[in-house]
This record gives C-alpha cells, structure tokens and sequence, in this order.
C-alpha cells in the first residue's frame, strides 16, 4: 500500500517550542517518534471488521487458490467440524445431481416434461396445458410457468407456504401457472426465483435413477470426494429438500467448488462429466447488473476497484452463503454465515470478496 509523505509533526517550530517550554531538553524536543505500525494486510483488515460485527455473523472464510491454502478462519466460535445451513447452496447441487442421472442415463433430457413423468395421466389442481409443457430445463433456470417467487411474499408458490404444508410435492404439482407467462423466441421463461420448482427437480431425480434423492447424492458425487455428515431438510412427509436448506461443513463445500475448477475430477476421480459443468454455468437469464442465472447456479462479474471486473460462479444460499469460483485467479471462496433473512446479508459477503479477498489475490499474483 502506497503512503504519502508528511513533515513529521514533532518538527514544528510551534510544537518545539511547547516541548521546551514543559522542561524537555532539545535531545527531546527533537526525537523523531516512533514508526507507524505496519499497514494491516487485507485479511487482517477483514478479520478486524468481522470482528467488530460489521458484516454479522460470518461464521468461516476460505480461500484456496490452485493446491495452495492461502487463508483460513472460523468466526463467531465456530469449528471446522461443525456444520452451516447454507440454504439455497443446496440447490446448486441438486443441478449437479441432475447432471449425473444425465450422464448415467436414467434422466432422458432435460427437455422432459416434468408433469407428465411425475403424474402421467392424473389430474392435479389448476392443470393446463401450461403446466404440462414445463421441462426439467425450465425449472433448472427459474424459467417455468408456474406462479410461484420466492421473493414475492404474496406468491402462489412462496417457499413459506410449502413449509406450512405436509407433502411438499403435491404443494408443488397443484401450483398454478402465471397467466401472463410467454417465452422468448429462443424458447426461455422470464426469470422467476422458485424453490418449489428445484424440490420438483430432486422428485425427478429420485424416479430416474429409483434412488432416494440424498442417497444418489451421497453415493454419486459426496462420496468420492469424501463428503460425509451432510443434514438435508426433510418434509413431514419424509420428502428430501432438494431447494435448499442442507448443512454441510465449510470445507466440504470448499472441495465441491474445487472439483468443479478441475472440470469435475477429484482426487484423480471424474466425479461429474465437464461437458454437464459447460452446460450448466452458461448465463440463462439477467437478474441484475452484471449478474446472471445459469442452471441453479449465479453468474457475476467481481470488481476489484473501478478498472478491474473478474468473471466469478457461485452457489449462493440465504445467510450470505455462497461458494464462488473464480477460474481467471484459478481460486475457490467459501464463506458460510448464519445472517439468515437479512437484507443486507448476500450484500455483505459480496463485499467481504470485493473489499478484501480479491485484493489480496491480485496483489499474490504480482
């Protein structure tokens, strides 16, 4: 960090005169002071400001780049060992797991209509046709015709009101559709953020491969990377959450995100095939500057500075949650935090990253 130099105050004529005026011979008078602490690092300056509660509670921060560890830290008394709810991170591995019931081809396509496979003939509440055209590839990117965001509190398909109910999956399937709905000419929805729809993926999963969603998960890509004690939200009626709300350690999360900047091996081991990796982190849909929807996982541009934008994916779950992958600095970031529906939270974590994390990586590489 550069500083700018100043005539030390000690040397003013003013200043000296008060010094030998109190009694103090000139050898004191003109000492110069002591030198200034060293300038704090950018991982100090952000423990210091997690400290203090700026960003609240931020419970890890990692950063890996490549096969080197460059920071870790537990806040807030948190261990290594124990688990966050990282909420809707978990819905970036259920397009993982999608991707694997692909590739083993228990899943035909993603152009598979999703009613149609669930229910077949059977009828459900508000159906239409609307309903039954919406595909595996719809709900993947937000993108369906259902009536249902999570962001909107009067929505149809509003996350809380699954919650209230039994089975989830028939909370699901009897959702209306937006009657304003159209799709582009090239052949995508509006965006519209739906837990409701990604729970419907993980039924699907489950009826493709005749595996109980978190039990595909942990055999086909938790196990070979030697992930273990994860905790999934249940349903009453025992249905898996595949929208979210699944606790995992940090590292954990930490050695998803560096299977997927190796194109999906891990430990010599192709964990999910890199032409699936592709596929899913293409932009689908903008939701805001700079920031964009693939298939359950975000897309941004990072800054670092005015000059700097740094292409990042990232997982993102309520709290300020998010595993960010940043293949131009070949680096992985987890930072897990329990600030669960705070407006300010997803915001603080991005800073966290900008403000500090970024930093710090360009300033190793030179």
């Amino acid at each position: 960090m550069n500083s700018t130099t100043r005539k030390p105050v000690w040397a003013s004529p003013l200043v000296a005169a008060v010094i030998w005026l109190s009694g103090c011979g000139p050898d004191d008078a003109f000492s110069p002071p002591p030198p200034p602490p060293p300038a704090l690092t950018s991982f100090e300056a952000m423990e210091q400001a997690i400290g203090r509660g700026t960003y609240g509670d931020i419970r890890a921060v990692i950063v890996q780049k490549s096969d080197t560890r460059l920071y870790t830290n537990y806040f807030s008394g948190a261990a290594s060992s124990e688990r966050v709810d990282v909420r809707s991170v978990g819905k970036s591995i259920t397009a993982l797991a999608v991707g694997k019931a692909l590739e083993q081809g228990a899943l035909p396509s993603l152009d598979l209509q999703v009613w149609d496979y669930l229910i077949g003939d059977r009828k459900v509440a508000n159906d239409s046709r609307a309903k039954r055209e919406i595909t595996v590839r719809d709900l993947l990117s937000m993108s369906s015709a259902l009536d249902c965001n999570d962001w909107i509190s009067k929505s149809p398909g509003n996350e809380e009101r699954m919650y209230d109910r039994r089975n989830w999956t028939a909370f699901a399937l009897d959702l209306p559709t937006d009657p304003m709905f159209q799709r582009r000419p090239d052949g995508q929805g509006r965006f519209s953020y739906c837990t409701a729809g990604v729970f419907l993926l993980g039924r699907v999963v489950e009826k493709a491969t005749g595996e109980r969603f978190d039990a595909f998960v942990q055999a086909e890509i938790f196990e070979p990377m030697q992930i273990s004690d994860v905790r999934w939200r249940v349903s009453p009626a025992g249905e898996i959450q595949s929208g979210g709300q699944i606790e995992m350690r940090p590292e954990d999360l930490l050695r998803i995100g560096q299977m997927i900047m190796a194109g999906g091996e891990f430990a010599g081991q192709q964990v999910v095939e890199t032409d699936w990796l592709r596929e899913m982190m293409k932009p689908r849909n903008g939701v805001a500057e700079d920031m964009d929807y693939a298939y359950l996982w975000w897309t941004r541009n990072f800054r670092s500075g005015s000059d700097v934008k740094i292409a990042g994916a990232f997982m993102s779950g309520n709290g300020g949650n998010i595993v960010l992958l940043l293949p131009a600095l070949d680096t992985v970031i987890v930072i897990a935090a329990e600030n669960y529906n705070q407006d300010d939270a997803f915001a603080n974590s991005i800073f966290i990253v900008e403000k500090y994390l970024i930093p710090e990586l360009i300033r190793s590489e030179n």
